[in-house]
């Protein structure tokens, strides 16, 4: 467990008897909110999350966080005398992928906690200790990220909801969670399913849709939710992947050349890029089952095998050349999606 010395969290000594702690929480404002508030956040990656502490005692509530009622104590009241430790730690999926077509009800996903950092108020950092991290320059990361506060004070050690706290096979939502993503694109969006596992017949639960929840999600749901979030849930529904093509407003039957290019019905390569014939945010609904979301071209402005692609498929979300997304990639139909 990560110690913080009272020294630096406590203020001048006090010769009375020391705080009680009863209960802890985790609150959290984004840059720019005036209130920090328990509820998860979801947010572009410009407008850092910080999470604060909530410590109620025989002796009041110890707290940083802004906009709270009644107004707490601030963390420099807390007793010099008293030693105190304030222990983050980020919760996560053990397993890359979960199967829930033969469960009823869902599949149970093992999750583990790891010690990150410590204090009465952390900028919240994403990135993962488990799975891979295609964002290690990006600061804090991108993707979401449940976290656990444990507070020790007196020989009593208090908690926030962790591992214990389940619902429909997963963590429950009290767990404090916090998802990033670059911007407000319907690709933007998709990053704030990075970090959750792949799980096949990703489905409704309690509180709403695994991927809703960023419990997890499939191929299909994976690619639906950006333009879930940025243009709402009753436009796009969740459906399979055969059903992707009802929620697009383009459609084009692509066939991969011997050069690796995509060429439609006419034999014609296509120009790839923003304002490009395939643009980043398209769907490659692939044959036999599997969709992937264009990411980026490669530089040479067509449409192939090099451009980098996101999905998910056996294992949590990552960004890969379609060559290398493990799934047969000689045809294609590449759906733009309704606005």
């Amino acid at each position: 467990m990560l110690v913080v010395p009272a020294a630096a969290l406590a203020g001048p000594p006090d010769s009375g008897a020391c705080p009680v702690v009863s209960q802890v929480r985790i609150v959290s404002a984004a840059e720019g909110q005036k209130t920090a508030t328990a509820d998860r956040k979801q947010v572009r990656s410009d407008q850092p999350v910080t999470l604060y502490a909530v410590v109620s005692s025989d002796r009041g509530t110890f707290s940083d966080a802004p906009g709270l009622r009644p107004s707490p104590l601030p963390s420099s009241s807390w007793p010099g005398h008293c030693p105190v430790t304030l222990a983050w730690s980020k919760l996560e999926a053990e397993v890359e992928s979960y199967d829930n077509s033969h469960s009823q009800p869902p599949a149970t996903i093992s999750y583990v906690e790891t010690e990150w950092t410590s204090g009465w108020s952390v900028v919240a950092d994403v990135h993962p200790t488990r799975m891979h991290d295609d964002f290690r320059e990006v600061v804090h990361g991108l993707g979401a990220m449940r976290f656990r506060l444990v507070v020790l004070s007196g020989g009593k050690q208090v908690a926030t909801p962790g591992l214990e706290c389940r619902e429909s096979g997963a963590l429950c939502r009290s767990v404090h969670l916090v998802a990033y993503r670059p911007d407000d694109t319907a690709l933007g969006y998709i990053h704030e399913l990075l970090n959750t596992p792949y799980i096949y017949g990703s489905k409704t639960i309690r509180g709403g849709h695994q991927a809703d929840l960023l419990v997890g999600s499939d191929c299909a749901d994976f690619a639906i939710y950006g333009k879930r979030r940025q243009k709402g849930k009753e436009r796009f529904q969740y459906t399979y992947t055969g059903g992707l093509s009802r929620l697009a407003s383009k459609r084009s039957e692509l066939t991969r050349a011997q050069d690796g290019t995509y060429r439609d019905g006419k034999g014609k390569s296509l120009s790839c890029g923003s304002g490009k014939d395939a643009r980043p945010g398209d769907l490659l609904n692939l044959p036999s089952g599997h969709v992937v979301v264009l990411y980026r071209d490669d530089g040479d402005g067509l449409l192939d095998d090099e451009d980098l692609v996101v999905h998910t498929l056996l294992r949590e979300p990552e960004i890969v050349a379609l060559r290398s997304c493990r799934w047969p990639v000689h045809k294609a139909d590449l759906l733009r999606l309704k606005e």
